[in-house]
């Protein structure tokens, strides 16, 4: 609730705070060796868990009973994504994109500020 008022504050003072999320490009480097053949036959990667986009993680909620006769929280599972308390943010999944998203955030609050 604090981090939502103060976005709210800044939003109201005309400041741009954008929330940029690079998602999906954590084995970039290690991609790239592998492909020229650096690291020896591709050993770097084998057994490391595919990581999960910011898209797929859930957030866990416990709410209360879910009935009279059970006294155990209710378990409530949501995108991570439907919480987010910064109203304006961007997901980029592939790196290359990102000049063009954030050429496109800064011309979007230009029209929004110039509107007002």
């Amino acid at each position: 609730d604090t981090l939502r008022k103060l976005v709210r504050d800044a939003t109201g003072k005309r400041q741009l705070i954008a929330f940029i999320i690079v998602d999906g490009v954590s084995g970039l480097g290690l991609k790239k060796l592998n492909q020229q053949g650096s690291d020896g036959g591709g050993g770097a990667e084998k057994g490391r868990a595919k990581r999960k986009s910011i898209l797929e993680v859930q957030k866990v909620e416990f709410g209360a009973a879910g009935s009279s006769q059970s006294t155990a929280p209710e378990l409530k599972m949501s995108p991570y994504m439907d919480g987010f308390p910064f109203p304006f943010y961007a997901v980029v999944q592939d790196v290359d994109g990102l000049p063009a998203v954030l050429g496109d955030a800064l011309r979007q609050w230009f029209e929004i500020v110039s509107s007002e």
